[in-house]
C-alpha cells in the first residue's frame, strides 16, 4: 500500500480468533504490474485487481512474472477458458474454483515447471471433473522449458507460432520445409497462422533429404529477394538443418565451409548478421531443434560437414506432437532410431559429462518404451509426445560426444543418400560388438535401468528385436548401399 495501492477491506471486520499468526484478508485496487504484490507470491489472503483491455493483455501480464504455479479462470465460457489456459505459463489451472492446498497444486519450481501431472484442468466442485478439450488427456504433457533453449511443448502449440515469431522480432519470416511437407495440411495450417497475424506465408521447400550447398544458395536467394528477417525451420532434420544454414549464411561474406565445427572457426562469422531462428520439428529423431549446429553435404566431395555457431540454437522451439502423427511408418522408425542412437552414443561416450549421461539414459528408456507404440499406433499422442521429448534429449546429450555409429552413417548417407536415422539403426549392432570391451559395463547398467535382463547381451538383443519390429534392414546391402562404391 505504500506504493499506492488502495485497500478495500477494513481488517477490523476480520479479527483473529486465536493467538496464532494471522493476516487479515485484503483486496487491493489501484495496483500496477510492477508492484511486488502483483509479481510475487504472497502466500497470504491478499489479491490485487487490475483492469486490462482484453484477454491478450491479461495473458501477457500474467506470464511476465517469475511465479504463479497455479491459476484460476472465472468464466461461464469454457471455450474461452481453454483458449486462455493454453497460453498461460503455469503449472495447474482451475476453472471457477481456487482451492487452498488442493492435492493437484504444483508446489515446486517456478511457473514454467509445466502443467500439473495430476489434474491440469479442474472445474466445479468435483475434483475428478476435467474441463472438456479437443486435446483430451495429452494436455498433461504440456510445459514451457528454458533448457537448452526456450521450448514450448505440448499438443496444439503450433497455434503460438506467430506469437513466438513476433516475440523474437521476426516480422517477415521465411518458412523452410522439405518438398514432401510443403503441400501437406500441417504446413498449410502453419502458414495460415502466420498469415492471419500479418506475417505472410512465404515458403522455401527445395530441400533434399541430405541438403547441400546448392539448396542453401537457392534458399538464401529466396530469403534476400523476399526481404525476410528470420527463418522458421519446419520439418524433419533436413529442413531444420537447411533453415539454420540459410539464417546463418544470408548475411555472411565467407564460405559456409569456413564455419565447419573445428576449433574456433565459428568466430569467423559475423554474429550480428545471423537471422533469428524458430524451430518446429515434425519428426522425432534428429534433435536439431535444440542444437547449435547443422549438417550440410558438400555436393562436390560428397562429404557431410557439421557447421557450428552458438547462434544456430533456435531462439524458440515449438514441440507439438500433433505434427508428427502423419509421419509414414518408416520415417517414424528411422527418426526414432536416430534419437536412440544419439542417446546410446552420448551415454557410452568416454568424455566426462554426467548431466548429459543422465539425460541420455532417460532418453534411451523413452525410445525403448514409446517408439513401438508410436510406430504401431500413429495417433497415440502420448507416445508421440514422449518420442519428441526423447529426440530433444538425445541432441542435448550428445554434446558429450557421438561415436562409430554416426562415423559410419554420415559417409554412407553422403554417398548413397540413405535416410540417416535408418542407417544408424542398420549399423548399430555391429558397432556395439566392436565397442563391447569398452562399453559392456555401461550398457549393463543401462539394461538394468531399462528393465532389460541379461546385461550387455540383453541390451544388444533388444536392439535386434527393435530393429525387426520396426522393419529396419539387416545390413547396408539390404538398404541399397552396395560394396563396389566402398572399394573403388
Amino acid at each position: 500500500m505504500a506504493a499506492g495501492a488502495k485497500p478495500l477491506i477494513d481488517p477490523a471486520h476480520f479479527p483473529a480468533d486465536d493467538g496464532g499468526a494471522y493476516l487479515a484478508p485484503q483486496v487491493l485496487v489501484d495496483v500496477t504490474h510492477d508492484m511486488r504484490v502483483m509479481r510475487e507470491e504472497s502466500f497470504g489472503p491478499v489479491v490485487g485487481i487490475m483492469k486490462v483491455k482484453d484477454d491478450a493483455e491479461a495473458i501477457a501480464l500474467m506470464n511476465d512474472s517469475d511465479y504463479g504455479l497455479t491459476a484460476s479462470i472465472w468464466t461461464k465460457d469454457a471455450d474461452a477458458a481453454a483458449e486462455i489456459g493454453n497460453h498461460l505459463e503455469t503449472g495447474t489451472i482451475f476453472m471457477n474454483r481456487a482451492d487452498y492446498l488442493d492435492p493437484a497444486l504444483v508446489w515446486t519450481g517456478t511457473k514454467d515447471t509445466g502443467r500439473g501431472p495430476v489434474q491440469p484442468w479442474l472445474s466445479g466442485p468435483d475434483p475428478a471433473q476435467i474441463l472438456p478439450s479437443e486435446k483430451g488427456d495429452e494436455m498433461n504433457l504440456r510445459a514451457n522449458w528454458s533448457y537448452p533453449t526456450a521450448i514450448k511443448f505440448g499438443a496444439g502449440r503450433i497455434s503460438e507460432l506467430a506469437e513466438q515469431a513476433q516475440a523474437v522480432g521476426i516480422k517477415r519470416p521465411l518458412l523452410v520445409t522439405d518438398k514432401a511437407l510443403a503441400g501437406l495440411p500441417i504446413t498449410a495450417r502453419a502458414l495460415d497462422i502466420l498469415d492471419a497475424a500479418g506475417l505472410g506465408r512465404a515458403v522455401f521447400s527445395d530441400v533434399d533429404p541430405n541438403p547441400n550447398e546448392g539448396n542453401m544458395d537457392a534458399g538464401i536467394a529466396v530469403y534476400k529477394a523476399g526481404g525476410h528477417d528470420g527463418v522458421i525451420c519446419f520439418g524433419g532434420g533436413s529442413a531444420l538443418d537447411l533453415g539454420k544454414m540459410i539464417a546463418l549464411m544470408a548475411g555472411q561474406t565467407i564460405s559456409v565451409w569456413d564455419l565447419e565445427d573445428i576449433g574456433d572457426w565459428w568466430t569467423r562469422a559475423d554474429a550480428g548478421k545471423i537471422a533469428p531462428i524458430i524451430a518446429v520439428p515434425t519428426t522425432a529423431g534428429t534433435g536439431s531443434e535444440v542444437g547449435r549446429a547443422g549438417v550440410l553435404t558438400n555436393s562436390q566431395t560428397h562429404k557431410k560437414k557439421i557447421i557450428f555457431h552458438p547462434k544456430l540454437m533456435p531462439a524458440v522451439t515449438i514441440c507439438d506432437p500433433e505434427l508428427t502423427v502423419g509421419m509414414p511408418k518408416f520415417i517414424t522408425a528411422g527418426t526414432g532410431m536416430d534419437a536412440f542412437a544419439h542417446c546410446l552414443e552420448a551415454y557410452c561416450s568416454p568424455f566426462y559429462h554426467p548431466m548429459s549421461q543422465g539425460i541420455a539414459l532417460e532418453g534411451l528408456r523413452l525410445v525403448n518404451e514409446y517408439l513401438p507404440r508410436a510406430y504401431h499406433t500413429p495417433d497415440d499422442l502420448e507416445a508421440r509426445a514422449q518420442m519428441m521429448s526423447a529426440a530433444a534429449m538425445g541432441a542435448t546429450a550428445f554434446q558429450k560426444g557421438l561415436g562409430a555409429i554416426h562415423s559410419l552413417s554420415h559417409p554412407v548417407g553422403a554417398v548413397y543418400g540413405n535416410h540417416h536415422g535408418t542407417t544408424n539403426a542398420v549399423v548399430m549392432p555391429m558397432v556395439l560388438d566392436f565397442n563391447r570391451p569398452a562399453i559392456e559395463t555401461l550398457l549393463g547398467r543401462a539394461a538394468d535401468y531399462l528393465g532389460i535382463k541379461g546385461g550387455f547381451d540383453g541390451f544388444r538383443a533388444r536392439v535386434i528385436d527393435l530393429r525387426a519390429e520396426l522393419g529396419i534392414p539387416q545390413n547396408l546391402s539390404a538398404m541399397g548401399s552396395n560394396a563396389p562404391v566402398w572399394t573403388s
